[in-house]
């Protein structure tokens, strides 16, 4: 690049394909700091007081998904049958076995019940929804990652409290 007549140094900077986010709560002072911001089936926000249910479809939002197809104009809204390129994966933490006060995950992949741009909301931004195991998910919260072609984001989700 020049200007005024000076070249500036050579950089180089790395690119990924995707490099994906999960929308989450920011406030640390929120106790949903690190959440996802999931819409819960029954269109509550999840939180600790409106927790995800066993089999219930949630919804979450995540930029740095990729290449969109067809490829949004800047500045445009994301519209319905824009899909990423790149795979997309959500797998939460099951509850696999517990040991005394200790309980164990192992991963679920989640059924994808729709995956494309959010609609009405900014061009890139992609909706997830995904179904949620109808038993087993671990008490009070679960982790959540969510895979788009190699590279993976990590948020929290809500869930009911131990009985």
């Amino acid at each position: 690049m020049q200007a005024n007549g000076q070249s500036s140094a050579v950089a180089s900077i790395p690119l990924v394909a995707t490099a994906p986010q999960v929308w989450q709560e920011i406030n640390p002072a929120s106790a949903n700091y690190g959440y996802a911001v999931a819409i819960n089936q029954d269109g509550t926000i999840n939180s600790p007081q409106h927790p995800a249910q066993p089999g219930w479809i949630e919804t979450i939002f995540v930029n740095g998904a990729g290449m969109l197809s067809p490829q949004p104009s800047d500045g445009s809204r994301g519209a319905k049958g824009t899909e990423p390129v790149a795979p997309i994966t959500v797998q939460i933490g099951m509850m696999s076995y517990a040991m005394g006060d200790l309980l164990y995950q192992s991963p679920y992949t989640c059924p994808l019940k729709y995956v494309g741009a959010a609609p009405g909301l900014a061009a890139g931004v992609v909706q997830v929804n995904f179904q949620l195991p109808s038993k087993g998910l671990l008490p009070g919260s679960v982790l959540l990652s969510l895979q788009s072609g190699s590279q993976t984001a990590f948020a929290s989700l809500w869930t009911p409290p131990a009985n």
